[in-house]
């Protein structure tokens, strides 16, 4: 078995430092400011709920929220995927899929722009992404930690809502 190593997971988000969109991230600090907003995570869950409502608000849509492009009313304001199975499976849908804001995790940069521009992606935000949730060394097993600095780094938290919590606090 392989032995987890923090030391090389940390060494490779600080490596995306200097290519992720900090400035851009920065700009969207506190932008919604005390208004409503909802944060949707995935699953039949989905089906019962009303998207006229959602749709009323600001709102944070999550991997593969693309299968209800047939229900929702608009699409949403902000939309992450963060897990490497949908991400790998349904590349070409998240590419495809309207969103006001885009965010990928840097890991994800490489592949999102080969061969395209970034402007014909829509311009999508890319955060760093620390994915030490697992980490036996870092003393955070199964704790997902949260970040109030989002345009520094997210914390994954084995679900892509933790990300969205995280975005929605950062912008108010």
């Amino acid at each position: 078995t392989s032995r987890f190593s923090a030391s090389k997971l940390f060494k490779k988000e600080e490596d995306s430092a200097a290519s992720h969109s900090y400035e851009e991230l920065q700009n969207l600090k506190d932008v919604h400011n005390g208004e409503t907003c909802i944060v949707i995570g995935n699953g039949p869950s989905l089906n019962l709920i009303d998207m006229d409502l959602v749709s009323q608000f600001p709102h944070f849509a999550v991997n593969s929220y693309f299968l209800l492009e047939d229900k929702i009313k608009r699409p949403p304001d902000f939309y992450v995927v963060e897990d490497t199975a949908v991400f790998k499976d349904n590349f070409s849908e998240i590419i495809d899929f309207e969103a006001k804001q885009k965010f990928f995790p840097m890991i994800y940069k490489e592949k999102l722009l080969s061969g395209r521009t970034s402007k014909e992606l829509g311009n999508p935000l890319f955060f760093r992404m620390n994915q030490g949730f697992y980490g036996r060394s870092t003393g955070t097993l199964g704790y997902p930690r949260f970040s109030q600095e989002f345009s520094q780094r997210a914390y994954w938290g084995q679900s892509g809502t933790m990300i969205n919590l995280q975005l929605a606090y950062w912008m108010g």
